[in-house]
C-alpha cells in the first residue's frame, strides 16, 4: 500500500525525515506545509489518520456519518447549500453534523484542510486499517 502522508508540526517534520533516511528512500521534498513522502507502512499512516482526524477517526457509524458529511463539505469549498444537495439533507443539518466534526478534530475544519482532506480520503479508502477501533470497554 502507497499512501502520500502529509506532516506539519515541527515534531513531525522531524519524524517523518528520520524516517525517510533510516528508510534511505527518496529524499523528501520540503513544502511550506511540511514534508512530503510516500510511505508504505500502515502503522504511518494510522498514526497520522489518528493524530489529524482525534476522534473523528473512531471507527464507529456515527463518526463515520460525521467523516463523510466532512469530505463533501471540504469537496464543496465550505458551501453547506452545495454539501447539502449532494448529501440530500437540509443545509441546517450538514451545519450541525460539521459542527459536530469540528468538535471530534478539536479545530475547525478550514484549519489543516490538506491534511484533514487526505486523513478523510484514507480513512474512506482504507478504513479499519486506519481508524481507532472501538474500545470494547466503552460499550
Amino acid at each position: 500500500m502507497r499512501l502520500l502522508t502529509v506532516r506539519s508540526r515541527t515534531r513531525s517534520c522531524r519524524e517523518a525525515k528520520r524516517v525517510v533516511m533510516r528508510d534511505n528512500g527518496p529524499s523528501p521534498r520540503r513544502c511550506g506545509w511540511g514534508w512530503v513522502r510516500i510511505t508504505d507502512s500502515a502503522e504511518l499512516i494510522r498514526a497520522w489518520v489518528i493524530e489529524t482526524l482525534g476522534t473523528l477517526a473512531d471507527d464507529d457509524a456515527h463518526h463515520a456519518l460525521l467523516r463523510e458529511t466532512l469530505r463533501v463539505f471540504l469537496q464543496e469549498n465550505g458551501s453547506f447549500v452545495a454539501a447539502a444537495e449532494r448529501l440530500t439533507l437540509h443545509k441546517n443539518t450538514v451545519r450541525y453534523r460539521i459542527g459536530k466534526a469540528e468538535e471530534s478534530l478539536g479545530h475547525p475544519a478550514g484549519g489543516d484542510r490538506l491534511q484533514v482532506e487526505l486523513a478523510l480520503l484514507a480513512a474512506r479508502w482504507l478504513g479499519p486499517a486506519v481508524l481507532r477501533q472501538a474500545d470494547p470497554a466503552r460499550l
